[in-house]
């Protein structure tokens, strides 16, 4: 597609934040002020320097109007919300997801696969815009009525791991459109995205599903993962209602 292509990237490594319209060069300044302001931004929702998660132990401190508020505020008692957050378990449903997109090509957030009523899998990279998104589910929908889909070409997108019932899926669980985000709650270009999908489920009233999973890029965002953890314990713990309060909420502000 042509579309300006709204991502942040890690490559080999390093992070960069892209745009098909701007340079690295361009980009170099307002990463600086971007990463500065997430550490500043990480004092007022964990109550102190940014830590790297640990499998075995990642805690996240209970600061008012942060994090644990939002768990709160879709249901989760707060000594339940405490004990899942370091637990491995949890950790690991973060850590299998990250795997995923990056081994079905994904290199940045927000990245997508939609997947067609046949079975074709479309892939959706960077925050396009409603029109676009709108574009792809009805070239998917057309392409079904003509056919099951298949590629000669072996992409890596097509061994995505399959959606279950564990998954976060907002609308119709049984739609024939399901596309599947993985993102990072501090991710600039996925806020974004994530208002252009509840838009998408909102028209397409039980066509469309949304599957959201975790890529958090931690080499910009270190407490990404974090917050991906938090994520699933409301997940775990109240549902998978709560888990879309709690991003909703997250991503609004």
């Amino acid at each position: 597609m042509s579309e300006e292509n709204n991502s942040e990237t890690v490559v080999k490594g390093e992070v960069v934040s892209t745009s098909s319209m701007l340079t690295v060069k361009d980009l170099l300044i307002p990463i600086s002020i971007v990463v500065a302001g997430l550490f500043v931004g990480a004092g007022l929702y964990f109550g102190g320097a940014p830590m790297a998660p640990d499998k075995e132990e990642v805690i996240i401190q209970p600061v008012v109007g942060g994090v644990s508020e939002l768990a709160k505020a879709a249901g989760v008692k707060e000594k339940a919300f405490d004990e899942c957050v370091n637990n491995g378990d949890t950790v690991a449903v973060v850590e299998t997801q990250m795997e995923d997109a990056f081994e079905t090509g994904g290199r940045g957030t927000p990245w997508s696969i939609l997947i067609g009523p046949n079975g074709k899998k479309y892939p959706v990279n960077g925050a396009l815009p409603l029109a676009s998104i709108k574009q792809l589910v009805e070239v998917a929908k057309a392409e079904a009525a003509e056919g099951p889909g298949s590629s000669e070409e072996e992409l890596a997108y097509e061994n995505m791991d399959p959606v279950t019932e564990s998954d976060n899926i907002k609308g119709n669980p049984d739609a024939g459109i399901v596309i599947v985000e993985y993102s990072d709650f501090d991710c600039p270009f996925c806020t974004r995205f994530h208002a252009t999908m509840n838009q998408v489920v909102k028209e397409y009233d039980g066509e469309v599903a949304w599957v959201y999973r975790h890529f958090p890029l931690e080499q910009l965002h270190p407490n990404a993962k974090s917050v991906a953890i938090a994520s699933e314990c409301v997940a775990k713990l109240e549902g998978n209602d709560a888990f879309w309060k709690f991003a909703d909420s997250y991503l609004s502000n």
